[in-house]
């Protein structure tokens, strides 16, 4: 399978009010694992003044998932920030900066738990087999070979999509069978380990826009 990634896309509101902080809202993908809260903010503020800056993280561990949010003042700094720092690459990865997804219902669970991969499947492998249903925020294999992973689409009925589509199909080529569901019904005695079993729960992660009050 192809290497790309399959980008993520954040929704527009329809609403004019909505589209206007959604604007200076921005989401940036494919952050490095070991980058700090800290020079993420110093990159993002070369280009305008920062109304808030967060990388988001498991609240237990503390993991990085590799995205993050950023709000500026102004749509135009927010512009100018996607104009000079969407696709450089960052240790050996290439981030997405692209603006953020409103907060709404249609974002809710949209979190899914593949299990019975092949054990060869990379992430990339992954993403390229559910790509088709939507755009995928966030793409994680729990394990050395585990055939399970965690996929964090932008939109609940991309992930519902993804459930009705894969949930007991076979992987193309193989004779493995996948179990598909939503990852916050899934119990965590079944997960690989218990740090695993938080990762892409909605109590744990924030995946809307940051705003200026949750700053400090």
């Amino acid at each position: 399978m192809s290497s790309a990634h399959s980008a993520a896309s954040p929704t527009s509101s329809t609403s004019s009010s909505s589209m206007s902080n959604n604007k200076a809202n921005l989401i940036i993908n494919y952050l490095p694992q070991t980058m700090t809260d800290e020079n993420f903010r110093v990159m993002f503020a070369k280009y305008g003044d920062i109304r808030s800056a967060r990388i988001i993280r498991n609240k237990n561990s503390g993991y990085s998932y590799g995205f993050g949010f950023v709000e500026y003042f102004r749509q135009e700094d927010a512009e100018m920030a996607i104009k000079n720092l969407n696709g450089i690459v960052m240790n050996n990865k290439k981030i997405k900066v692209s603006y953020a997804r409103p907060s709404s219902d249609d974002i809710k669970n949209a979190n899914i738990y593949v299990t019975n991969l092949p054990s060869t499947y990379t992430e990339n492998d992954v993403r390229e087999l559910f790509a088709e249903c939507g755009d995928i925020i966030q793409c994680r294999l729990i394990g050395n070979r585990s055939g399970t992973a965690f996929i964090l689409f932008n939109l609940h009925e991309q992930a519902r999509q993804a459930i009705d589509q894969f949930d007991h199909k076979l992987v193309p080529g193989t004779n493995c069978r996948m179990k598909v569901k939503f990852a916050a019904n899934e119990p965590n005695k079944k997960m690989t380990n218990k740090d695993e079993s938080n990762d892409f729960n909605e109590n744990n992660i924030n995946l809307t826009p940051p705003t200026a009050k949750h700053q400090k």
